[in-house]
């Protein structure tokens, strides 16, 4: 069976990363007849005629290798089709009518409007997500009317559920966390080796290192766990791993928003008006905090092996997944996560692996931290359970026979 996958690929994105570390598993399981079509991302969310025209060219080009393949996958996050509903449903709908099967991973999913409005802004809120919500429809109408050219996979039983309900065959709807690692990979990621190597480069030994991995910004909540570290012992200090999403990153300016978020939190301000030993307590804090910036996949992994705890202080944005959260699991780190629906539904595979805490509450999170919480033996025996099953080898797995189910009419 030939078999293509369309994705980002090879680029700062989550969905790159995650794309290869499954590429190697599943290259096996097909003997090698598996191809990649990059998505041209950065064309595709550029504005103006030699943007377009040079997106054009390029989703070409993929469109070939996907005419090629048996079946096609499609690991679809609408923003990295286009910007506009208009243009995502474009791009997406020449990429299901190039494939002769396909495969559908929903890193978003379809998700419930808000409440019936009761103000302006309600019902401003409303249309928001009515919009939002276009491409999705669309799909979910070319899917009803032709189920066997379709199969589907979602993280989440949640999912499962709610595209069962808006008309999809639930045989072909495929439910599985993400994983990154092999269970050779598992086995070498041990904690006192890279732990090691993480205190020679940041001067760490002795401490308490939490980690806090993915893009900065506002919805990874990484202000929250700085607050955090305010409230816990001077031993206890943050690992900040990851860059600027290159989506965020304000063209023609050294003023970032998400760094200008953390800066005010870290930087003394020497602002008279502030209550005495203010800009003290911050030069102290940020003794306690280290930035390793955007690093390669290897390096991710065994910075956060060589972490003590896993920081996920998430918002709530309707994501259905979080790779850092499967990397921290694949790898058995205690993890302290928001009371998000998507780590809730990931704790239904989880069980007692996660340590939850209120979006927002950084005091409930430094005191869970201060009595290792996350470290009770109960979650350490769900993290081995929950390691020993979910692997990238079970995910290659899972989408072989997806993509089967395909050829079932």
């Amino acid at each position: 069976m030939k078999l293509a996958i369309i994705s980002s690929y090879k680029r700062d994105c989550g969905i790159a990363q995650y794309v290869e570390h499954l590429e190697g598993p599943l290259r096996e399981l097909l003997g090698g007849n598996l191809s990649i079509a990059p998505l041209p991302v950065d064309l595709l969310r550029a504005s103006g005629p030699m943007a377009h025209g040079m997106a054009k060219k390029a989703l070409a080009e993929s469109l070939a290798i996907i005419a090629d393949a048996e079946v096609v996958v499609v690991e679809f996050e609408p923003g990295l089709f286009g910007r506009s509903q208009r243009q995502i449903w474009a791009t997406l709908r020449s990429i299901l009518d190039a494939g002769k099967r396909v495969v559908l991973t929903y890193h978003t999913a379809p998700t419930l409007p808000p409440p019936t409005p009761t103000s302006i802004r309600s019902l401003i809120s409303l249309a928001r997500h009515s919009y939002a919500q276009t491409v999705f429809r669309r799909l979910l109408r070319m899917v009803r009317r032709n189920q066997n050219k379709f199969a589907h996979i979602v993280q989440t039983r949640r999912e499962k559920t709610r595209l069962t309900l808006l008309g999809v065959d639930p045989e072909r709807i495929f439910d599985m966390p993400l994983s990154y690692f092999t269970r050779a990979e598992k086995a070498e990621f041990g904690h006192e080796r890279y732990r090691r190597k993480l205190d020679d480069v940041y001067g760490t030994g002795g401490r308490k290192v939490l980690g806090v991995f993915g893009f900065l910004g506002g919805i990874k909540g990484t202000k929250v766990a700085l607050r955090a570290l305010d409230h816990l012992p001077s031993d206890h200090h943050i690992l900040i791993v990851g860059g600027l999403h290159p989506e965020t990153v304000v063209q023609a300016s050294s003023e970032q928003p998400p760094i200008k978020d953390l800066t005010k939190l870290l930087e003394p301000t020497f602002d008279a008006s502030e209550r005495d030993g203010a800009d003290d307590q911050r030069a102290a804090l940020l003794q306690r905090v280290h930035f390793a910036g955007a690093v390669d996949n290897r390096t991710f992994a065994e910075l956060m092996a060589g972490c003590d705890a896993i920081l996920l202080p998430y918002e709530e944005v309707g994501q259905t997944s979080s790779g850092p959260a499967s990397q921290a699991l694949d790898l058995q780190r205690p993890i302290y996560c928001t009371r998000t629906g998507a780590f809730r539904e990931l704790g239904k595979y989880a069980g007692d692996a996660l340590s939850f805490f209120e979006i927002g509450n950084y005091l409930e999170l430094a005191q869970k931290i201060s009595r290792e919480d996350a470290m009770l033996p109960a979650r350490a025996q769900a993290r081995a359970r929950y390691s020993d099953t979910v692997t990238v080898e079970a995910r290659a797995l899972m989408y072989v026979n997806a993509a089967k189910s395909t050829q079932k009419s």
